[in-house]
């Protein structure tokens, strides 16, 4: 008898999900969190999932609010809005949390460490190998452990939050 789901559950891998596995992107960041937020309604358990800043389009300089209208402009971003949009459909008091690149660690094991964007870099350049990386967007490096503590918070408040966005970079 779970008190709360924190679904954390995604395909993170952006460059993966544009190549070689378009429709797993879908599967898991839409349909897989479709599925975690029917099963949250259906014993009335509040949920709170993960997603990313990766919905907007960021043209806007300026930053975006929880109610700004999202605008993927890719395979991936796509697939993190139907998430959200699936999510909302299915269990309206669900809460959305946003972030954006991040990096510590390894508070979910070495794994996990290894995909944050920073230590991705850090490690590249400790090993003298060349860095591919994007020069068209803009992100908001978030500490875990800033996330952390913002999500135990949240979770000892969810009442507050039910059916809400909320940007946590």
């Amino acid at each position: 008898e779970p008190e709360i789901i924190l679904n954390f559950a995604a395909m993170t891998d952006v460059e993966w999900a544009e190549t070689t596995s378009r429709v797993d992107a879908f599967e898991i960041n839409a349909l897989g969190a479709q599925n975690v937020a029917k099963a949250a309604w259906a014993f009335g358990i509040p949920l709170v999932h993960l997603s990313s800043d990766y919905v907007f389009d960021w043209q806007n300089e300026g930053g975006y609010t929880p109610n700004d209208t999202p605008n993927p402009i890719n395979n991936y971003w796509l697939s993190k809005f139907l998430g959200e949009e699936l999510i909302k459909r299915e269990y309206s008091e669900a809460i959305i949390v946003r972030t954006s690149a991040l990096y510590g660690g390894p508070i979910f094991g070495e794994l996990w460490a290894k995909v944050h964007f920073i230590n991705k870099i850090l490690e590249k350049n400790r090993r003298w190998e060349s860095l591919r990386i994007i020069d068209d967007q803009f992100t908001l490096p978030t500490f875990c452990g800033d996330l952390s503590q913002s999500l135990r918070e949240l979770i000892e408040n969810v009442e507050s939050y039910e059916g809400g966005i909320l940007h946590l970079v």
